[in-house]
């Protein structure tokens, strides 16, 4: 009865949403209700410590603000496609599933997956993680599909995000993304090949958002992805903003960048074109010629770190930072915890930049894969450190990563993916110690300036 009734209110809202967005007084206390039953379930089924559940509360309010000055903006077909397929489908009816599978297995099922259904791309650029996978085996949209719905019925998932590769040069992907109206996608693109035509469709469809990448300004973006290529995707940011269709922003945070991506003045930027939503990443030593020298200094992450926590405290976007927001995941998400990666070929990887893989999903269904005794030993082991926001198996904690790999055997899901444990292992376990010791540092002179304050 509990979900027959969400169904009736979820529908009704549904319906109506176009007609509240336009209404303060209706959609206010509409997104009240929401972060309510968010907050709830944080203090509920969370148990988290006091800092750790403060800021997992203030996450929830600063995007629920975001919503509420955002989805007025958003195409009508959109506004209903949130309400219904997060709100209810991922919140309600994905909740009843999780709940199912915690009471079976005893521990919560992955909230996402990604999937790279090709690795199709006309672009070349510098550090690119996916450049040495094969370009041959892609999904059939049947498979996708089928994903899709492994995920929905045995996770209780509706939100997917979709990489590459290309997915808009993947020839299906509008055709699959419409046999799955009730989930939501995520496509990561490098923003050239969205035409007035592609993004009608996508209106139409009302269930996709995208993650432009860019990394700074001009200068950074087409030194890594070729001449002209800023120009044209803030082009592709205009045209969904135009439509109507939600979009944020992408950027690998490198050496080359570093100044751009510490700066409010990049984020501002991205604000100002339309982006609802930010993430950023760091260069790993993987890929197209991997490199540490692209590397980013634990001085540079530092940065990085405070530079992003400061502009979203102040500013309506949502700004992931992949790895030191591990406070906010509770360490990494990886191994089936909160995601994994399915590649082209089938393979299943514990994470995009975690390039080994022991099963395929040719050979076994996403349920036993994630119960595997890989996957299942990674998660009972997280988090790698005590200091969530050092998260990651490979930048962070690389002695780990290297045991699993040699423990189960796991193989390379491409020509030259072993240099992650062998090359790379000791650099990058050698910046992660002094990143550790700065965070430590850092919380400690915080520690005494709030003693010495209170004191004043």
């Amino acid at each position: 009865m509990k979900n027959i009734a969400a169904f009736v209110g979820a529908k009704s809202v549904e319906a109506i949403i176009p007609h509240v967005t336009r209404n303060p007084k209706l959609l206010g206390p509409l997104i009240g209700k929401l972060k309510d039953r968010g907050i709830q379930n944080i203090r509920e089924k969370g148990n988290f410590p006091p800092k750790l559940e403060a800021r997992k509360i203030k996450s929830i309010e600063m995007l629920l603000e975001l919503l509420k000055q955002k989805l007025p903006t958003f195409a009508p077909n959109i506004q209903r496609k949130i309400v219904f397929n997060l709100l209810y489908h991922q919140i309600t009816k994905g909740e009843a599933v999780r709940d199912r599978y915690h009471a079976e297995h005893g521990e919560w099922p992955p909230t996402l997956l990604a999937i790279s259904p090709s690795m199709r791309c006309n672009l070349r650029c510098e550090g690119c993680y996916a450049a040495e996978y094969q370009k041959y085996g892609e999904l059939t949209p049947e498979e996708f599909v089928d994903l899709v719905r492994q995920g929905r019925d045995d996770f209780g998932i509706h939100f997917y995000t979709i990489l590459g590769g290309e997915p808009t040069a993947w020839p299906p992907m509008w055709d699959c993304i419409e046999k799955c109206p009730d989930v939501f996608f995520q496509l990561y693109t490098h923003g050239q090949l969205l035409d007035e035509k592609m993004v009608d469709r996508v209106v139409s469809l009302g269930n996709v958002t995208f993650a432009i990448s860019v990394e700074g300004g001009p200068n950074e973006t087409d030194h890594r992805r070729g001449p002209g290529a800023y120009e044209r995707l803030t082009k592709s940011m205009a045209l969904l903003k135009d439509k109507g269709v939600p979009f944020g922003f992408s950027a690998t945070h490198t050496t080359r960048n570093h100044d751009i991506l510490v700066s409010g003045e990049f984020y501002k930027d991205m604000l100002d074109r339309g982006a609802t939503f930010g993430w950023v990443f760091q260069y790993c030593p993987i890929g197209r010629s991997p490199t540490m020298d692209l590397v980013v200094t634990p001085e540079q992450r530092l940065a990085r770190f405070k530079a992003i926590d400061e502009f979203r405290r102040n500013n309506p976007i949502m700004i992931f930072d992949f790895w030191n927001d591990g406070e906010i995941t509770d360490g990494c998400m990886a191994y089936g915890r909160r995601y994994m990666h399915i590649l082209s070929s089938g393979l299943v990887e514990p994470c995009v930049f975690v390039h080994f893989a022991q099963h395929n999903i040719r050979e076994k269904p996403l349920k036993e894969i994630v119960m595997s005794g890989f996957f299942k030993e990674a998660r009972e082991k997280a988090p790698f450190h005590s200091d969530r926001r050092a998260p990651c198996s490979f930048i962070d904690n690389p002695d780990f990563l290297k045991e699993m790999v040699e423990k189960h055997s796991l193989t390379p899901t491409h020509d030259g993916g072993m240099s992650i444990i062998t090359e790379f292992h000791g650099p990058l376990k050698e910046r992660s110690e002094k990143y550790k010791k700065m965070l430590k540092e850092m919380d400690e002179a915080e520690a005494k300036a709030g003693t010495a304050a209170a004191k004043d």
